[in-house]
């Protein structure tokens, strides 16, 4: 192995499309738009057809703050209009797509871009699961679990699907 070299090399994907939910309309395209910007691409922002007018406040931010202009783009609409991102021709085509949303349409999603060879991130519904130490306080463990699993359900991606106890008995 002595006379082997290996390196890291980044390099930009081009243009990331990313398709965003309507629940938390500015952290989560936030964090995608700006780590896709950070590493050098440009982005195309197709938000949740409920909340456009926080991605558009979100680009006009980005404008203020120097972002040249060809750099991202808001992309408004519905469904339809998502589709439209994993079915453009090769020529129109984004380079990597980033979903967070429902598990149905992340596996049209991740269908469209196997065909294509596309890389994709998807964010399908967080079901994360909470730990319950043995010093954990159990009335508020389980107000938390319910919470948690049951309340959030309506509103919120992540959700508890499994409480996981320690030693103590619950």
């Amino acid at each position: 192995m002595m006379a082997k070299r290996s390196y890291l090399l980044r390099e930009p994907y081009g243009v990331i499309g990313i398709i965003s939910p309507w629940n938390y309309p500015f952290s989560i395209p936030a964090v995608d738009v700006t780590a896709a910007l950070v590493c050098g691409n440009a982005v195309v922002l197709k938000p949740s057809e409920f909340t456009p007018l926080i991605a558009h406040k979100f680009q006009e931010l980005l404008l203020e703050a120097g972002l040249p202009t060809d750099l991202f783009s808001v992309l408004i609409g519905d469904g339809l209009t998502g589709a439209s991102i994993t079915q453009a021709p090769p020529e129109h085509s984004v380079d990597k797509l980033i979903f967070t949303g429902s598990v149905p349409t992340g596996k049209r999603i991740a269908k469209a871009a196997a065909e294509r060879l596309m890389p994709v991130v998807l964010e399908l519904g967080g079901k994360d699961a909470m730990l319950v130490l043995d010093d954990a306080d159990v009335e508020i463990a389980s107000s938390a679990a319910r919470l948690g699993c049951i309340h959030e359900r309506r509103t919120d991606l992540p959700q508890c699907r499994a409480v996981l106890c320690a030693s103590q008995p619950v």
